[in-house]
């Protein structure tokens, strides 16, 4: 009977042993899986930015069509071209806009038609969105920089505001603060450079 007592002794000592290497297998396996979907996220945001900016348009350099691209400290709002579904498809032109809404802490992508964009800026009421996207949750900052390409001014420095509405920036610098809330806080800049700043319809 004692060695019964013993074998039950020791077999629940081993399930506890078990049962908390495996509590805490799921706890790493968890956290692992949390932080590799929010990076995930991250980088499907900055590619995305990356693509809309990459094909960006001065829509209308006469400043008649409203509105007018916008590049300021904490928003970005400008026409771009979305690709077709093919090769053969044409391309349309939208308005997207980047903001940091910073009640919710969300950073949030928006797109309108060139039509929608105008119906707004002529009456602020109207909220006429094509599509809304929350890109990233727990975001403490959002702001963007501006210049030129160095060899064109090579004293130039970043500037918080793009004031020219007749040509685009050539470079933005891109940072995004995250929170404790984030699965990896900190802060993330990268530098996006647009390839057609000075396209024009």
């Amino acid at each position: 009977f004692v060695e019964l007592l013993l074998a039950v002794a020791v077999f629940a000592i081993l399930l506890t042993g078990i049962s908390s290497h495996l509590r805490g297998s799921v706890v790493v396996w968890r956290r692992v899986t949390s932080t590799a979907e929010h990076l995930q996220r991250i980088r499907v945001t900055f590619d995305r930015l990356r693509s809309d900016l990459a094909q960006a348009i001065v829509f209308d350099s006469t400043d008649t069509w409203k509105p007018a691209h916008n590049f300021n400290n904490q928003r970005l709002a400008y026409y771009t071209i979305h690709a077709g579904q093919t090769s053969q498809e044409l391309g349309e032109v939208i308005f997207v806009t980047y903001e940091w809404d910073q009640q919710k802490k969300v950073l949030v992508r928006a797109v309108q038609t060139p039509q929608q964009a105008h119906e707004t800026s002529t009456n602020p009421t109207i909220r006429n969105i094509q599509e809304q996207q929350q890109l990233l949750e727990s975001v403490e900052g959002f702001t963007i920089r501006y210049r030129t390409l160095p060899q064109s001014k090579p004293d130039m420095t970043w500037e918080d505001t793009w004031k020219n509405s007749k040509a685009l920036p050539k470079l933005l610098e891109v940072t995004v603060t995250l929170g404790k809330g984030a699965a990896v806080p900190g802060e993330i800049r990268q530098v996006v450079m647009i390839p057609m700043g000075t396209l024009t319809q």
